[in-house]
């Protein structure tokens, strides 16, 4: 009997251990229906191999919004493209990025781009975000993203992740960037990396 119980104990033990070991950063934009999160170990990790996992999605009222009738990625005042996925050092559009709609060029060396999404794929069921409350929010999508070890240049700084929405003005043609971001802040001893998004 005492055995049995020492055994479920040990069992609880670790099953809290890994619940504490892995943790979760988000940010959200409920104008937009936008949602980014990642989670990370707190354990360090190797600076050639920093892998996280990143969720993010769109909740259902944004899609049909921007689906448009028919299917036509419109609504009254933008037409919807594609969607890019990057990474960006802070040192350039740091001073104005709390504005979604500054310029990004994806040329510039401090971009890491990922990969690019079709509209018809992002604004659907795939890429649907549920229960739009912080950590509360159910994503259907998730993906490990190994960030470019670049990124990592000072021994403590902060890098972001970016969903960046493309669409034209309607009336005018004026091609816009609606940049979503995710910051990632890191500390660095030696050859390992340390998430934390309390730093800084």
């Amino acid at each position: 009997m005492k055995l049995a119980r020492k055994i479920l104990i040990l069992g609880v033990v670790l099953v809290m251990s890994a619940f504490v070991a892995t943790v979760l950063c988000a940010c959200a934009d409920q104008a937009q229906g936008i949602m980014l999160r990642y989670s990370f170990e707190e354990s360090a990790y190797d600076i050639d191999d920093v892998s996280l996992r990143f969720y993010f999605g769109i909740s259902q009222g944004a899609i049909d919004n921007r689906r448009g009738k028919n299917n036509a990625f419109a609504d009254g005042v933008y037409a919807y493209d594609n969607i890019q996925l990057f990474f960006y050092k802070a040192g350039r559009y740091e001073a104005g990025f709390d504005n979604r709609f500054i310029p990004i060029d994806l040329n510039d060396p401090n971009i890491f781009f990922i990969s690019e999404i079709a509209k018809e794929e992002f604004y659907g069921e795939k890429y649907l975000q549920n229960n739009f409350r912080g950590r509360d929010a159910v994503y259907n999508h998730s993906e490990m993203i190994k960030i470019p070890t670049e990124l990592f240049e000072e021994e403590a700084g902060t890098l972001f992740f970016c969903l960046r929405i493309n669409k034209t003005l309607k009336a005018t043609g004026e091609y816009i960037s609606d940049n979503h971001l995710l910051p990632i802040n890191y500390r660095i001893g030696g050859e390992e990396v340390y998430i934390n998004p309390n730093s800084n």
